[in-house]
């Protein structure tokens, strides 16, 4: 028997307010055969969880597929830096499964690599959102795991397709920043920017329907979505990569004896990456990081315009600057960016 767990959407946290057929088993012997299916009040969001491996099995809003089932990946890494074993969830055994309201817990083992796991799936705080979280259990085999939150698309869904990460840098071979069709993509892109983003948006063209995927915290703290750029940062599993059915990106990574936990976001909404960055800044964490910009001094809000110079030729931007500032007046501020190099290739801004 399927259940079903229903939720309210909405711009608020959202909260369970019934279950429906709740017959789950807690015990190893008489775990649950059949997908769990949790969906949200309007009944227009759904997303199905695999009762065997743990894993996010499917998803859909309005009745279309976005998600095809999604396996994480585990990578283990020994002292000198290789990479000695790959595993997934589709290794993973589901040994307990405990639900509560809005709640749904798996315990896992994954024999190839010697790890246990607690992968949690609740709401998220973003409207028909999915927030899960994967807790990685202290281990003795002597190795660094990482984990990465590998994404596929429902193939109809895929098909028309575009991808979107925010930019990355101006350094490396590959760059995947900016928005770019699905179907481009034949074969694994790993970007080399060096910089290790965690945010990707799919989107149709008519922007009829769209899932955001990205990191929301680390050890039970909001984290931003990207870090710094790197030189560790320009290869796998450091660095985001693009597959022909969808993507991936790493989440932690963990020495032995280490317990720690990661969680990403899935969200199902209307729109592009435009309306993906109006639903990350509903996230609860990033609010209270930028709380203090909200007693900002009065001049920066002055601030009407932003300009990067380019060279050689400085003089049509400083006119044009000029003309800006007669136009704004005397409280206008101007941001000026100048970009520069010299013979030799260095360069500085």
């Amino acid at each position: 028997m399927t259940c079903v767990y229903t939720s309210v959407g909405g711009g608020k946290a959202a909260r369970v307010v019934s279950i429906w057929m709740l017959v789950l088993a807690t015990s190893a012997g008489s775990l649950p055969a059949q997908p769990i299916v949790l969906q949200h009040a309007t009944g227009n969001t759904k997303f199905v969880l695999d009762t065997k491996h743990g894993n996010l099995a499917a998803a859909s809003l309005a009745g279309r597929a976005v998600l095809s089932a999604c396996f994480d990946e585990y990578w283990s890494q020994a002292d000198d830096g290789s990479f000695q074993a790959r595993s997934s969830e589709l290794e993973d055994e589901v040994v307990g499964v405990n639900t509560a309201a809005g709640r749904i817990e798996f315990s896992c083992r994954n024999a190839a690599l010697g790890l246990s796991l607690t992968k949690v799936y609740t709401f998220g705080p973003v409207a028909s959102s999915l927030r899960k979280t994967v807790l990685l259990r202290p281990y003795s085999r002597r190795q660094i795991v990482h984990i990465l939150s590998r994404v596929r698309l429902a193939d109809a869904f895929a098909k028309s397709a575009s991808l979107y990460t925010p930019r990355q840098s101006w350094l490396g071979r590959t760059l995947l920043y900016g928005v770019r069709k699905l179907a481009d993509i034949r074969e694994p892109v790993t970007s080399t920017s060096g910089w290790d983003n965690r945010f990707v948006v799919a989107f149709q063209p008519d922007r009829s329907v769209a899932v955001s995927h990205w990191l929301s915290q680390v050890d039970g703290l909001w984290v931003p979505c990207s870090g710094a750029v790197a030189e560790w940062g320009k290869e796998s599993p450091a660095a985001l990569t693009y597959f022909p059915d969808g993507w991936r990106f790493r989440t932690l990574l963990a020495a032995e004896n280490q317990a720690t936990s990661a969680s990403v976001d899935y969200v199902l909404h209307t729109g592009d990456w435009y309306d993906a960055w109006r639903l990350y800044r509903c996230l609860p964490g990033l609010k209270q990081a930028y709380a203090h910009l909200d007693a900002m001094p009065a001049w920066p809000q002055k601030i009407k315009y932003g300009s990067f110079w380019n060279p050689p030729w400085y003089t049509d931007y400083a006119d044009a600057t000029k003309k800006l500032c007669e136009r704004l007046g005397p409280d206008a501020f101007f941001t000026i960016g100048v970009f520069g190099w010299s013979l030799d290739g260095d360069y500085e801004t």
